[in-house]
């Protein structure tokens, strides 16, 4: 599509649309359905594929429908980004309350809880399992002992955030109240929200396609 053969991205992206529905992966239906949505400039489409987003707090697919069609964007601003709460990760991480007190995440494991739900946001999964959780944080305790860490690093959280901060579902843990300025960045384009490297000092990211996805937005950008 980027080369400027439209035709054979259509294309390949109806097969993608049907291998996708015939194992069903309904997320990646609705992610591919939104990229043909922008090439047949199909409005009414992509608003449902906004909502099917919104409805499961998939809010990258949110902020990607309202990048292709700013139409969606005029009523849909009642999003994430009104929290309290605002994760920054553009730079170092920490947490901004109310737009004005600022406040680091102390604890190297409940900063990268934190980055992996925010990652899995981004990517537009709805959730980190428990088992994915557990191998990535404590790769080397057993799984009692790695469960009972887990539990003790949500309970903080929550604890300082509030209850919503982390959301727990079927098989693991989602992120809960928190808007993101990598999510702003990505719906805006707006390069002042960087302060650093995407999760400067962390040295800490489990989905690669996030940061690549952030940085080649931000060099575009700087491109322009």
């Amino acid at each position: 599509d980027r080369l400027g053969d439209h035709k054979e991205a259509w294309q390949l992206l109806q097969t993608a649309l049907q291998v996708a529905s015939q194992r069903g992966m309904v997320l990646n239906v609705n992610k591919i359905g939104l990229e043909l949505d922008r090439l047949n400039n199909d409005l009414e489409s992509a608003r449902k594929r906004m909502h099917w987003f919104q409805e499961r707090g998939l809010l990258n697919g949110v902020n990607i429908a309202k990048r292709y069609f700013p139409e969606l964007a005029e009523r849909q601003n009642i999003m994430v980004t009104e929290s309290k709460l605002r994760l920054e990760v553009l730079g170092s991480l920490h947490i901004t309350e109310q737009t004005t007190n600022t406040s680091a995440v102390r604890g190297r494991k409940r900063q990268e809880l934190l980055a992996l739900l925010l990652e899995a946001r981004l990517s537009g999964r709805s959730e980190v399992s428990r088992l994915t959780l557990l191998d990535t944080l404590y790769p080397d305790e057993d799984e009692f002992k790695a469960g009972s860490s887990l539990k003790n690093v949500v309970h903080s959280l929550r604890e300082t955030f509030g209850d919503s901060a982390i959301t727990t579902t079927a098989n693991g843990y989602a992120l809960g109240s928190f808007s993101s300025d990598a999510e702003q960045f990505l719906q805006t384009g707006d390069t002042s929200l960087w302060r650093g490297g995407y999760l400067e000092g962390l040295d800490f990211s489990a989905e690669s396609t996030v940061r690549d996805s952030l940085y080649m937005t931000l060099f575009d950008k700087a491109k322009a």
